[in-house]
């Protein structure tokens, strides 16, 4: 299941902020250091994180390191998944 979170989270990013084209994108680029996502973008991702994997992710829980990288963004959502034991 990791590794469809984590293609489902990178294709998102890519076809949302990168218009497609994510050549030089990795799982470990940086989102926000790099410019690819911002305050409100985060906003955006969190709610496809939630809609897509049916959890609820709460601030208290989670934190703005967790939405650096695809790698931090699947580890995060693969936790709340087996924490709630959905999927």
């Amino acid at each position: 299941m990791v590794s469809n979170i984590k293609a489902a989270i990178r294709e998102h990013v890519v076809a949302t902020w990168l218009n497609g084209h994510g050549r030089s994108f990795t799982d470990d680029t940086d989102l926000l250091k790099s410019g690819i996502i911002d305050s409100v973008s985060v906003a955006e991702l969190w709610g496809y994180l939630e809609t897509t994997f049916s959890v609820e992710l709460a601030w208290g829980e989670i934190g703005p390191d967790d939405f650096r990288t695809v790698n931090t963004l699947s580890s995060m959502v693969e936790k709340v998944v087996h924490a709630n034991g959905v999927g």
